[in-house]
């Protein structure tokens, strides 16, 4: 893969001239508004990362891999980008799409978290996303998700539950959990007065977020999404974990891959039903609780994150037609 270069005095990005192939994808990303992000970052953070023992190949590969790798690390992290630029459009989305502020949220006298803000250009919401069980708000999900997000007009919050804050991997006990997720969501407030909520996050995230909206109704938030909710344990399919949906009394998204081994599709449908109107079932036909698909499906996992992301905006504005007022 050839490297590519952004720079802020001329305003170009710069790719290699032999490498037409490349040129065209650059392309196809400016004009199907897929990101650089998305199809830069996101992909090679997901295959060829050298923490999950994929390297590429050679070292010549290997060095245009890190420049990438730091890009996304970067812009995912709200870190300054030297040198960095793009033509206009592309500086914009940059700007606007993919820097990320950190901020840090006080839950308690004791702890503070750390927080990622991406406020883009005339947002008309923000989605206060919490991660999953085993990697936190840096994942290149999470920064994807967020990217995409921004791209269509929404913010976004993601932060770090506490035992991630300090490097743990056992997850907080569900009082802290939830009382991180509250205190986010009044620095959402704060930072998004005007601006409706959406809370949620990725599968144990998405679970704490519930439960804390279950136990009494989170300020401003108008309805949850779950990027894969976690119904069950693997292989021990029951609704157990969703006992407490039936207390939320807001809408209620939940993306979900038909090969989701924490939610079978036997387990999550008749729950929707359950849950009747509140709730919106949207399924990722072959993808798995991360949202990956086998490569013999012919898709990408970059193409069920777009479908993820149109799915969630048609259901935000949906809530916002059929829900109308803060709550």
């Amino acid at each position: 893969m050839p490297r590519f270069y952004f720079n802020l005095a001329s305003r170009d990005a710069h790719i290699p001239d032999d490498s037409g192939k490349e040129l065209a994808t650059l392309h196809d990303v400016m004009h199907t508004r897929e990101s650089l992000l998305i199809k830069y970052c996101f992909r090679l953070a997901t295959t060829s990362d050298p923490n999950r023992g994929s390297r590429p190949r050679t070292k010549a590969h290997d060095t245009h891999w890190e420049d990438v790798h730091d890009t996304h690390l970067r812009c995912q992290s709200g870190l300054p980008l030297s040198g960095f630029s793009a033509s206009k459009p592309l500086l914009d989305f940059f700007v606007s799409s993919s820097i990320a502020k950190p901020i840090s949220i006080t839950v308690s006298d004791t702890v503070r978290v750390s927080g990622l803000l991406q406020n883009p250009p005339h947002a008309r919401a923000c989605y206060v996303l919490a991660h999953g069980a085993g990697a936190g708000m840096n994942h290149p999900f999470m920064a994807a998700v967020a990217a995409e997000l921004a791209r269509r007009g929404i913010g976004t919050l993601r932060y770090q539950f506490p035992y991630m804050e300090r490097g743990a991997k056992r997850p907080d006990p569900p009082q802290v959990a939830q009382a991180t997720v509250r205190a986010v969501l009044d620095a959402a407030l704060a930072l998004f007065p005007e601006h409706p909520l959406i809370a949620g996050g990725k599968s144990f995230g998405g679970r704490m977020t519930s439960q804390a909206q279950a136990n009494a109704p989170l300020q401003g938030v108008r309805g949850l999404a779950f990027l894969g909710f976690p119904l069950h344990p693997a292989g021990r399919p029951s609704q157990d974990r969703a006992a407490h949906l039936i207390d939320v009394q807001i809408p209620m998204l939940f993306l979900q891959g038909t090969r989701d081994s924490l939610a079978s599709l036997d387990q999550i449908e008749p729950l929707c039903k359950k849950l009747g109107r509140r709730a919106t079932l949207k399924l990722f036909m072959d993808a798995d609780h991360s949202f990956h698909v086998p490569a013999r499906t012919g898709r990408k996992d970059s193409q069920v994150l777009g479908d993820m992301i149109d799915a969630f905006v048609a259901w935000f504005d949906g809530v916002i037609g059929s829900f109308g007022g803060k709550s």
